[in-house]
């Protein structure tokens, strides 16, 4: 059950209001009592006046203390704390003939969460309406559920409830449901929840729509709204504060069908249909614009057999829908049929056993494993809010004293926190900066390299957490740095910066030329020395750098080379073409071998790695230095090397190239298939060794490469037996002959001194003679085999076999075992 709030306790605690009194006597009404007796072993119909309650409870605040005494013996004092249980935008659909008429939300039904005397173990529940008073009590574990008497027998006057024990409510037992029998639940496999990024709530709030058939509408007539809402309080109770989280079920709407006409399951008779129609109906819009985590359908017709259904781990997704039915049965046991649901729905499944909620009991405990699934089920629920009872959850802001920051300069920030909803703890994260992270309200932060950073405040008060990450909020720029290159063919220059940390860049080419380009290319008129400046400029500052460029008549650097394609390894042959006045050369051939040279005409220069090579030449003299680069001047290949691996899937092939140097390929599957593809998938008709042959072409040739391929659809089974027959008492070490892909084995003997054994080599003894069968299953990825043999192990009696020792044996036959 829930324990007290701060809240309610903070109310409780500093609250001077006296005790209300609030008596039902005890009244007889033999005419119900026909119908009951079959329902309860003991009860009490009490007369109530709930026009005076709901005056009494009327004064300002939401917490009342009160007096109450129900029958002849209950007296108690509780303390009520009123909360709303339905939504802010909650409305009624009264669907009838000539219209469906949306009544808003107002105060016609009121929700209490009660205890006694704030005792924090014992939370309960109590709602209010118009001639209605539901809900029920704990006192000392033990729960008195309480109910206005017409909703089990027909024409009771509106101003009697029946008042009774929940161990004194008598099973039906022609139903199965969540708290009788075996369950009718349907399962179905579903995706995970869209986990999209949200703040996370301390409490998980949860909407929930209910529609009310014409059925219910004939059985509670204009008590029907507030019956469904008071047994969805009973329940919330049972999800509040069992779980690791918090657990809040609100009431989104309510839609009631007054007649046939307007009731989407008239003519429905099937309660897996019934639900069918729920989902369908409830997806295509029939709770109107409500928006809701999950819903239940409630009917009257199912009586016997399957009385509640619905889909396991529905919550915020198309199968969030539950069907149940008001099946003759106490309020207590539709709180369990609805709680048993609802944590199906939560992805809760069945329990063994029958004291939990998920088994078939009448209680209020869940199992650790129910515990465990709901709760990691919830918190990523896409569709939770926070939890209304606890305030609103913090909502995260914040503000920097500067987002723009220098190296050099100040870099420091101050960051100051704009959260609302009082948070008490901060948790900040400061990628970057000194710290990194900060659990102060207005931490300060030095940032001392350069980068754009997020920042991420997450916050967290009595009702929830909020994250907020500002992306990108922090620019830390350092001093600009100026570097470049040029390369020089004729009287033209090609510009590559290598500058850091620029958002502006002016080039002066020294002939009164100027731009702006990040890498400008550039004619000069004439010969001549020019000075080439580059200056870059960010916020931080600027910085220049010069270099000297020669403009002679033509490039006097040149060459060429015997081949620009071959394989490895290949040694090439270079051949100056330079002009005749350049003095000095440096050759530079990256991937070669040498990698450099000086030479006029260098060395034959060998090529092992294959890959697409540059080579330069730099020819210079007194006065001028060039440079002739050719990019990807020498392609080198090598002979293909095969190789690829398999994944097998029954009788599917998944086939991974891991060939090097190739660029074209050529399978054969060893089946008449063949593909072109890199990485093909095959699939063969039937099991058996195939042989598969991959070739590799390049340009250097082909390589082929054959492997045989096995593809099983189940696994072989056989074993054997060192010897057939033995002698009583002897070991037997059975041997498993099976194909070799088997992953687990299951043996059964007949009369063995073990029944079962899952080892691949089992020893088993026999102590009376006769002659037995065994029995072996195995199983792979594909399937199961089995194979018995019968009468294959014959034990003989002990004076049947030969005396191995040499000594006597001794047989006591005047025992049997």
């Amino acid at each position: 059950m829930k324990l007290l709030s701060s809240l309610f306790l903070l109310v409780i605690m500093t609250s001077c209001l006296f005790a209300q009194d609030i008596i039902a006597p005890s009244v007889k009404n033999q005419a119900a009592d026909v119908t009951l007796k079959n329902m309860f072993t003991k009860y009490e119909i009490v007369s109530i006046d709930v026009p005076t309650i709901q005056k009494l409870l009327s004064t300002k605040g939401v917490y009342h203390k009160v007096n109450i005494q129900l029958g002849n013996n209950k007296k108690w004092t509780l303390d009520l704390f009123e909360y709303d249980l339905m939504k802010p935008d909650y409305y009624l659909q009264l669907a009838q003939e000539n219209n469906n008429r949306i009544v808003p939300k107002d105060d016609r039904i009121k929700t209490y969460y009660c205890s006694l005397n704030a005792a924090h173990d014992a939370m309960s529940s109590i709602t209010i309406a118009d001639h209605f008073f539901y809900g029920y009590i704990i006192d000392h574990g033990i729960e008195y559920f309480f109910e206005p008497l017409s909703g089990l027998v027909e024409n009771a006057p509106k101003d009697q409830m029946i008042f009774y024990q929940s161990n004194d409510a008598i099973i039906n037992p022609n139903v199965k449901s969540a708290v009788v029998d075996a369950h009718e639940n349907r399962s179905i496999v579903l995706s995970q929840n869209n986990n999209s990024k949200r703040s996370v709530p301390a409490c998980y709030g949860f909407n929930v729509a209910i529609a009310n058939d014409y059925t219910v509408y004939q059985k509670r007539g204009t008590g029907t709204e507030a019956w469904c809402i008071g047994l969805l309080s009973n329940v919330a109770t049972l999800f509040d504060n069992e779980f690791l989280v918090g657990i809040e079920l609100n009431v989104a709407t309510v839609f009631i069908a007054t007649d046939t006409i307007t009731d989407p399951w008239n003519g429905v008779n099937n309660i897996s249909t019934h639900l069918d129609v729920h989902k369908a109906w409830g997806n295509a819009g029939g709770y109107g614009s409500a928006d809701y985590a999950m819903a239940v359908a409630w009917s009257t017709k199912y009586t016997a057999g399957a009385v509640g259904l619905a889909w396991i781990g529905g919550l915020c997704n198309d199968n969030k829908y539950m069907a149940l039915s008001d099946f003759g049965g106490a309020p207590n046991y539709l709180r369990a049929l609805q709680t048993h649901n609802t944590g199906h729905i939560c992805n809760a499944q069945n329990d063994i056993g029958p004291n939990t909620i998920m088994g078939s009991c009448v209680c209020e405990t869940w199992s650790n494993q129910s515990i465990n699934v709901i709760s990691a089920f919830v918190e990523n629920a896409s569709c939770a809010i926070g939890c209304s009872t606890l305030g609103n959850p913090p909502v995260a802001s914040f503000k920097a004293s500067n987002t723009t920051l220098c190296i050099s300069n100040s870099n420091t920030v101050q960051f100051t926190d704009l959260s609302t909803e009082n948070p008490y703890q901060w948790e900040w994260s400061f990628p970057g900066g000194t710290p990194s992270a900060s659990n102060l309200k207005n931490p300060s932060v030095v940032y001392k390299t350069r980068g754009v950073y997020d920042v991420t405040l997450k916050v967290t008060n009595v009702a929830g957490t909020d994250i907020v990450t500002i992306n990108q909020m922090i620019d830390v720029e350092a001093p600009p740095v100026s570097a470049f290159d040029v390369q020089i063919i004729e009287s033209d220059i090609t510009t590559k910066n290598n500058s850091k940390y620029g958002s502006t860049y002016i080039w002066k080419f020294g002939d009164g030329e100027i731009s702006s380009d990040f890498e400008p290319i550039h004619t000069y008129k004439k010969e001549g020395v020019y000075n080439l400046t580059l200056e870059v400029i960010n916020r931080c500052g600027s910085t220049k750098k010069t270099f000297k460029v020669t403009i002679a008549a033509q490039n006097i650097a040149n060459f060429s080379a015997n081949t620009q394609r071959a394989c490895a390894p290949y040694k090439v042959q270079y051949k100056n073409l330079s002009a005749p006045t350049a003095t000095d050369y440096l050759w530079e051939f990256p991937g070669g071998i040498p990698s450099s040279s000086k030479d006029k005409n260098p060395p034959e220069i060998e090529y092992t790695i294959p890959g697409t090579y540059d080579v330069k030449l730099t020819a210079s003299n007194a006065t001028i230095t060039m440079t002739k680069v050719n990019k990807n001047f020498i392609s080198i290949d090598a002979m293909p090397s095969p190789s690829f691996s398999t994944s097998i899937t029954g009788i599917q092939v998944f086939f991974t190239n891991t060939s090097q140097y190739g660029n074209t390929y050529e399978w054969n599957f060893g089946d008449d298939s063949t593909s072109t593809e890199a990485s093909p998938i095959h699939q063969y008709n039937k099991e058996g060794e195939y042989n598969v042959r991959l070739k590799v072409h390049n340009s250097c040739g082909t390589v082929e490469l054959l492997e045989t391929v096995t593809v099983l659809l189940i696994p072989k089974v056989d074993f054997t037996v060192e010897k057939n027959e033995v002698c009583a008492g002897d070991a037997i070490k059975l041997n498993d002959a099976s194909s070799k892909d088997v992953k687990s084995w299951f043996w059964q003997f007949e009369g063995a001194n073990r029944d079962t054994s899952s080892v691949q080599y089992p020893t088993i003894v026999y102590h009376k003679q006769g002659t037995y069968s065994v029995k072996l299953e195995v199983k792979n990825s594909n399937g199961t085999n089995q194979l018995e043999k019968q009468q294959f192990i014959k034990v003989v009696s002990p004076v049947q076999c030969p005396d191995r020792t040499k000594k006597k044996v001794k047989l006591d036959i005047g025992r049997t075992k």
